[in-house]
């Protein structure tokens, strides 16, 4: 049979020499192969008839039946490349060849990252954002790619060609600069937190300062996420004039962003009080706009005034029945109290009354899996359309993935999250560092510097 099986891969009949594999697994050798024969194949479709599911459980599951970490490993970088997330597979060789650094086949496909060797690699992130325009993974990987070349001029242009148009035309504008904001800060936050920063990442960060500044201008629902940027990588302060300051930007948006220039400075009482003033005075101006209400209860959350908020949010629940005060509700039961009974009730109330909000269905799947249902709140997680999952829903998933046993797959997504704990509150970080010591994730490197 592996005569046979051979023969059809000779005769370029790789479904039929597939199909002739799957039923000699317990021949040793045959997994790997196998392995990286079906990823060479579904690479050979067209985009949208390519089906990963089988090759996954294969090289991703805890008990795959490639045994040898090391092949395994490489295989996992494969497929992560082949399934048009190269930045993974960058992640997944970096942090292998920290774990082996004597290691030939690890050291030579690290090699082929870098420096002349990456030329391969980079014709096919290419082609993947041909296939792809929008695949942020794709654009982060070419960063990287020049980041670790230090190769500055390049890192500009490329930039620069998005910004106008030249690159990735059938992108929308927003959409481009979105890509270059996103990207760019991704790698610029990974490299300065792993190393330190550099001209490189100084590039990176005016660029995407640039572009977060252009998308609000035309978009002002992205105001909060500039808010970050800026209180993140410029000061808190600057953050909180540029919010206060912005023209015809709608409260219930700036509510939201004046929380994220909180969140950076949460223990200045004089910041504070500047605001809280702000809150105030756009409650005081829409007594009845419950997003500004709510965005106060976030802010005292933000503070740790637990009590004060949780009164707000319980005065919410009862005289509005709004279900995002439940929600919230759900979630200090989760993270301050750690009263899961409690949190189970909340975020059942906040769902009967608000099924489709995503931000209450990924707290109600968070408040299932600490009380023991991780199976259930997976199936909630996935219900949610991928593009509308937050930082702080997949951290949920990669709990609830954790609490389930199934530590390889929550162990990847702690990887990710590693890079986008700006994003979560301070109680969400504090249970993603606890659960990276508890998988013992390593942060991967942007460059090879």
């Amino acid at each position: 049979r592996l005569g046979l099986a051979a023969a059809y891969v000779r005769n370029n009949q790789i479904s039929l020499a597939i199909s002739e594999y799957r039923q000699l697994m317990h021949v040793d050798g045959v997994p790997k192969y196998l392995a990286g024969l079906m990823i060479r194949y579904q690479l050979s479709l067209p985009p949208r008839e390519r089906d990963w599911s089988e090759v996954q459980t294969l090289v991703m599951s805890d008990d795959s039946p490639v045994t040898d970490v090391v092949e395994r490993t490489l295989l996992q970088a494969d497929l992560n490349f082949a399934m048009g997330y190269p930045s993974r597979g960058m992640d997944v060789l970096d942090i292998a060849s920290r774990r082996f650094p004597d290691n030939q086949k690890i050291s030579q496909a690290v090699r082929q990252l870098t420096s002349s060797h990456a030329e391969g690699l980079n014709q096919r992130i290419l082609k993947l954002l041909e296939e792809d325009p929008s695949n942020l993974e794709a654009h982060i990987s070419i960063l990287r790619l020049q980041l670790a070349r230090e190769d500055s001029s390049d890192m500009e242009a490329w930039l620069q060609r998005l910004a106008s148009g030249d690159a990735c035309q059938s992108l929308s504008r927003i959409e481009r600069l979105l890509v270059i904001a996103e990207a760019a800060t991704t790698v610029a936050e990974a490299e300065i937190t792993v190393r330190q920063a550099s001209d490189q990442t100084t590039i990176l960060l005016n660029n995407a300062g640039e572009a977060w500044k252009q998308i609000c201008e035309s978009t002002p629902a992205h105001y909060s996420s500039y808010a970050r940027f800026l209180a993140i990588h410029r000061s808190a302060d600057s953050a909180f004039d540029t919010i206060r300051n912005a023209k015809q930007i709608p409260p219930g948006i700036k509510s939201l962003a004046l929380v994220e220039c909180l969140r950076q400075k949460p223990d200045d009482r004089e910041f504070q009080t500047a605001v809280g003033n702000e809150l105030v005075e756009l409650i005081n101006a829409e007594p009845a706009n419950m997003d500004l209400r709510l965005a106060y209860a976030d802010a005292l959350l933000t503070v740790g005034e637990h009590k004060a908020a949780e009164q707000m949010l319980t005065e919410l629940s009862e005289s509005a029945q709004d279900a995002r005060a439940f929600g919230r509700l759900a979630w200090m039961a989760v993270f301050v109290s750690e009263d899961q009974e409690t949190a189970l009730k909340m975020s059942e109330a906040a769902t009967l009354r608000q099924p489709a909000d995503t931000t209450i269905r990924s707290i109600r799947a968070l408040a299932l899996a600490e009380s023991g249902q991780a199976e259930q709140a997976l199936e909630v997680l996935r219900s949610i359309p991928k593009g509308r999952r937050s930082p702080s829903s997949l951290l949920y998933e990669a709990r609830a993935q954790q609490l389930a046993g199934r530590d390889s797959a929550a162990a990847k997504m702690v990887q990710y999250l590693m890079l986008k704990r700006a994003a979560l509150a301070a109680p969400e970080v504090s249970l993603l560092k606890r659960m990276q010591e508890q998988l013992g994730v390593t942060t991967p490197r942007m460059s090879r510097r």
